[in-house]
C-alpha cells in the first residue's frame, strides 16, 4: 500500500494542477497522507504539502482526477514548523498497521469495535507514525500511533467521546 502510495504522488507531480501549485510555492513539501477506512472500505488518498512562507496546509485528493482542496491553516496548541514526510522510511504499510491496529484493540479494548478510522501518515518529532484514530461503536475515540519503522504501538488511549471538552 505504501508503494502505491508512492506511485500515486509520483503521478501526482506530473499534473498540471501540481505543477502550477509548485510554481507559486516551491518550498512546499509533503507533511501527510490522510485516509479513511469504513470497514473493509480504504477511501481516496488526501495528500498535504506544507507552504513554510505561509504556515498552511495544501491538500490534494488522489481519486480518477486528483483534485486540489485548497489551502487550509494548520490547526497547532503552538506554532511549529511542520516535519517533512520521507515515504522512503517507511516499512510499515497500511495493510500491516490496520492488522496491529486490531491485534491491539482485541488486547487492550475488546469491547471498542471501530466504526470509522483516519490514518495519518506523517513525521512527528522526528519520528515516522501512523497516527490513527478510530471513532468506536461504543462512541469512544481510540487513538494509536505506531512507528512507521518499525511497527511498534509509540502511544495508545482511549476516552469517552461525552468526556472531551471543547477547548
Amino acid at each position: 500500500m505504501v508503494e502505491k502510495l508512492k506511485t500515486a504522488i509520483k503521478e501526482l507531480q506530473k499534473i498540471k494542477e501540481f505543477k502550477d501549485f509548485k510554481k507559486k510555492n516551491p518550498k512546499a513539501y509533503l507533511a501527510s497522507c490522510v485516509v479513511i477506512v469504513d470497514g473493509k472500505n480504504v477511501g481516496d488518498w488526501q495528500v498535504d504539502f506544507y507552504i513554510p512562507k505561509k504556515h498552511k496546509m495544501a491538500t490534494f485528493v488522489l481519486k480518477d482526477k486528483v483534485e486540489l482542496k485548497g489551502e487550509d491553516d494548520i490547526f497547532q496548541k503552538e506554532k511549529a514548523e511542520v516535519e517533512e514526510l520521507e515515504l522512503s522510511s517507511v516499512k510499515i504499510d497500511l495493510n500491516k498497521m490496520l492488522k496491529l491496529l486490531e491485534d491491539l484493540r482485541k488486547e487492550k479494548y475488546p469491547g471498542d469495535f471501530p466504526n470509522k478510522i483516519i490514518v495519518v501518515l506523517q513525521k512527528f518529532k522526528n519520528n515516522m507514525i501512523w497516527n490513527v484514530t478510530c471513532l468506536t461503536t461504543t462512541l469512544k475515540i481510540l487513538n494509536v500511533k505506531f512507528d512507521a519503522k518499525g511497527g511498534n504501538v509509540l502511544e495508545d488511549k482511549i476516552e469517552n467521546v461525552f468526556s472531551l471538552k471543547a477547548s
